[in-house]
């Protein structure tokens, strides 16, 4: 993760609109996921679903299991068993940056289809801004 934000800082002064950029960086302990994230998360789930001939909802219900995993119980007599997706809304900022990455990497690497990276927001959405 470090060397890809290395990468990403690079990229970003070369793509600069000026000899300035600016690199916000901010406390996210307690931050969760941004509007930018959330808005490139579902358009990747749309395309993704479409590729792959699922709703983007189901896509993303998909995603989250493979890479957040599930949470399951059962009740004492055992006769009731729970099974529910981890989401990802109480992912911090940096934690969802990271999910994402594992998302893209997986659709290209695994998939066969390439993520779009409308550069605004994706890069917002990991973090670095003009």
């Amino acid at each position: 993760a470090n060397e890809m934000a290395a990468n990403m800082i690079v990229s970003h002064f070369a793509k600069a609109k000026s000899e300035k950029a600016v690199i916000e960086i901010t406390d996210e302990r307690h931050q969760t996921r941004s509007q930018q994230q959330n808005r490139l998360y579902w358009s990747w789930c749309s395309l993704l679903g479409d590729f792959l001939g699922y709703t983007k909802n189901d896509t993303a219900l998909l995603l989250q299991e493979k890479f957040l995993g599930v949470y399951e119980f059962s009740n004492k007599r055992g006769t009731v068993h729970i099974r529910q997706v981890n989401g990802t809304s109480k992912l911090k900022v940096g934690e969802f940056a990271e999910y994402l990455e594992k998302v893209e990497i997986y659709s290209k690497d695994v998939l066969d289809f390439v993520m779009p990276r409308p550069e605004d927001l994706y890069w917002q959405a990991m973090g670095v801004t003009d």
